[in-house]
């Protein structure tokens, strides 16, 4: 595995540590065993549900059904799968009016600091301060 690579395509996501941390239709990607025990990476795809000690992806109409944990036929564990999400936010009339007002109180905010921001500019200037 290229650290560097898996690192440039992790931008944006965050790991978590529990299955039950992931979001219905979040993005996942993470890091497994593949059939011969090798460690792998994978793009993964959109989260829609868990199984006994698995977890369920779809990317491009595909199912894919990955472990959890790798286990010793004593029932230890020897390997845990981590996984890496990035929430998608689902684009709707609610969320939208959600993010105006978050972006009009930003601006407002923005609004009062230059005011200020001009009149210290002014004090600096009758001091002869630059």
């Amino acid at each position: 595995m290229d650290i560097d690579n898996i690192k440039k395509r992790l931008i944006d996501y965050v790991e978590v540590n529990s299955i039950f941390d992931l979001k219905p239709q979040c993005l996942v990607k993470f890091i497994t065993l593949d059939e011969h025990g090798e460690e792998l990476f994978s793009d993964g795809g959109v989260y829609y549900g868990m199984g006994s000690n698995c977890f369920r992806v779809r990317n491009d109409g595909k199912s894919m059904s990955t472990p959890l944990e790798f286990k010793h036929a004593n029932g230890e564990i020897y390997y845990k799968t981590r996984l890496f999400m990035r929430e998608q936010l689902r684009m709707n009339r609610k969320n939208f009016n959600e993010l105006l007002e978050v972006v009009e109180s930003q601006q407002h905010v923005i609004d009062k600091l230059c005011k200020k921001i001009k009149k210290y500019e002014k004090i600096l200037e009758e001091f002869g301060i630059e």
